[in-house]
């Protein structure tokens, strides 16, 4: 059995990170159990200005691509993917566009992977499937209890600035390196993928990758 190391950058409110982690995970199992993959998240933010509150999802979507009815013609794609994959996703229930960055220290705060892994499928979950506004302390709370996380402490750390520092620097050093587009999926220093690449693909470049 092989062991690879799979660095993922990815913002937990793009659907394509959402989409890309699905299809990685299916990698994972296509290549089991000869090679296991220790997946490894770390922090981007599409929308690095977006305030702590969040915006209107309509307003927000509006103005980024021109007109609501544009914005619908994007989510009928993403939504098709999905289908596709057999991954759940409801758009329509989405009613704010919120910052990741609360969530982001979260995730940092965590140094167990199968911990991790839970809690960014429940926030990829409570977003994309039951549209839950993720930048809302209340929220990450419930989340961070539904994986073993004490409530009080993670309201504690939430409500604090620790790991806010890391966070920025891990996200402008994506930037820096040149990754715009995301999920980003790098192995043994190696871009394997920069999108929500298909799960058949991955697999067979981390297998080449893992071979190496």
């Amino acid at each position: 059995m092989t062991n690879l190391a799979v660095d993922v950058v990815a913002d937990i409110v793009c659907p394509w990170c959402y989409i890309g982690r699905g299809r990685l995970l299916e990698a994972a199992r296509l290549l089991a159990p000869e090679i296991t993959l220790e997946l490894r998240h770390h922090p981007f933010e599409l929308n690095p200005e977006m305030p702590e509150g969040g915006l209107d999802r309509r307003t927000y979507r509006t103005r980024k691509f021109g007109s609501w009815e544009r914005s619908l013609e994007l989510d009928a794609r993403l939504q098709s993917v999905a289908a596709a994959d057999g991954l759940p996703l409801d758009l329509a229930r989405q009613e704010r566009t919120p910052s990741s960055f609360k969530a982001h220290r979260l995730l940092g705060r965590l140094g167990d992977r199968a911990q991790e892994a839970a809690l960014l499928d429940a926030l990829y979950h409570a977003y994309f499937v039951d549209g839950r506004d993720i930048g809302s302390t209340d929220v990450l709370v419930y989340l961070a209890g539904s994986v073993g996380i004490e409530g009080d402490a993670a309201r504690a750390f939430l409500d604090g600035q620790a790991l806010g520092a890391e966070v920025r620097a891990a996200v402008d050093a994506a930037y820096g390196a040149g990754i715009s587009g995301v999920p980003a999926v790098v192995a043994k220093r190696t871009l394997v993928a920069a999108g929500a690449e298909e799960a058949h693909v991955l697999a067979e470049r981390l297998r080449q990758l893992a071979a190496a």
